[in-house]
């Protein structure tokens, strides 16, 4: 675990042209986390949120779709679904588990994020509670690769 968080922060770091904006918007997180009590239960014992916009690079979007498929199901992973055009069709799509996923019809994630990387699924690493890195999958940054590839290598 240890690995792959220095792995994604020095990722981040290296490729994010703005690395301010990147410790803005963990900044923004944390503040957002720590005001809504609902929010900070359900991510407690998260250590990966994934920001997924509906509507972005549609190539990057349907790789977040196919980890979402292949991950739903774990407890340590919370899913957030952003730009929704329409959730029966997400729904029907994806087979939402409601229990680690939140449809955020306001956009309020999203909007946190840096804005060059609003168009593509993002990776939070969770801390205690606290949001500690931001990596994109897109097409410069492999995040949800990297993830998958310790997911696989490493036990539940």
């Amino acid at each position: 675990m240890k690995k792959l968080f220095l792995f994604i922060i020095f990722m981040s770091l290296y490729s994010c042209s703005d690395i301010k904006s990147y410790s803005e918007s963990l900044n923004k997180i944390n503040v957002f986390l720590s005001e809504n009590d609902g929010v900070t239960q359900l991510v407690k014992d998260v250590k990966y949120m994934i920001i997924i916009p509906e509507q972005g690079c549609s190539g990057c979007v349907s790789v977040a779709e196919a980890f979402y498929r292949d991950y739903s199901l774990r407890d340590d992973i919370m899913f957030v679904f952003c730009n929704v055009m329409s959730y029966k069709m997400l729904h029907s799509k994806l087979n939402i588990n409601n229990e680690n996923t939140i449809v955020d019809s306001s956009n309020i994630y999203l909007s946190m994020l840096p804005r060059g990387n609003r168009i593509y699924p993002n990776v939070i690493i969770m801390k205690e509670g606290k949001a500690a890195a931001l990596v994109s999958q897109s097409t410069k940054e492999f995040g949800l690769r990297s993830l998958r590839h310790h997911l696989e290598n490493t036990n539940p």
